[in-house]
C-alpha cells in the first residue's frame, strides 16, 4: 500500500507563518470490524464524520494516543496497525499547524461501550459501523459548512479514500 503526506493550507499561510504556529499532534485510525465494516464517529450536531482520533497527549506516544483514542471513541482495542500516512493542516485562523498521523487497524476482541467526552457528548458523538464505500459516500454527502468544517472533510476524506 502507498502512503500519503499531504497538506491542506487553505488560508494560503506563509512558511513563516506556520513555523509560529502552535502544534498539535493527532493520531487517527480506519478500523476494520470482523464483517468487514469500518469505524465512523458521527457528530449530530454538526452533521459530520470523522475517522476515531485525536490529540496526542504530553507523554505520550502517537500508538498509545492511536490505541487510547480508538477505544474511547470507537469502543474497540486494535491490532494490526499499519501507518497509512500523514495529513497536515495549516489553520491561520486558529494559530494553529495539526500534523495527523493516520493509520489502519482491525479489532481486537469484542465492541464495547465507547468513552466520549463531555464535549463529544455535547456534540452527538456516536459511533457507527459500515461498509468504506459508504463511509466515502457519507462524508462525500456531508455538507461543509464552516472553514474549520473544510479541513475536517478534507482530512477523513484523504484517509479513508487511502483505505480503498
Amino acid at each position: 500500500m502507498n502512503t500519503f503526506d499531504i497538506t491542506f493550507n487553505f488560508e494560503a499561510a506563509s512558511a513563516t507563518e506556520a513555523e509560529t504556529m502552535e502544534l498539535r499532534r493527532a493520531a487517527r485510525c480506519v478500523i476494520y470490524d470482523t464483517d468487514g465494516n469500518v469505524a465512523l464517529v458521527h457528530f449530530s450536531v454538526h452533521n459530520f464524520y470523522k475517522v476515531p482520533g485525536g490529540g496526542v497527549e504530553d507523554g505520550e506516544s502517537v500508538l498509545v494516543a492511536l490505541k487510547r483514542e480508538c477505544l474511547e471513541e470507537a469502543g474497540v482495542y486494535i491490532e494490526n496497525i499499519t501507518y497509512i500516512g500523514t495529513v497536515t493542516e495549516i489553520k491561520k485562523e486558529q494559530h494553529k499547524k495539526q500534523i495527523s498521523q493516520c493509520y489502519r487497524a482491525t479489532v481486537a476482541g469484542e465492541k464495547m461501550e465507547t468513552v466520549m467526552t463531555e464535549d463529544e457528548h455535547k456534540a452527538g458523538a456516536v459511533v457507527e459501523w459500515m461498509p468504506l464505500s459508504e463511509a466515502v459516500m457519507k462524508l462525500e454527502s456531508t455538507g461543509i459548512r464552516n472553514l474549520s468544517g473544510k479541513y475536517v472533510h478534507h482530512r477523513e476524506l484523504t484517509i479513508l479514500n487511502a483505505c480503498l
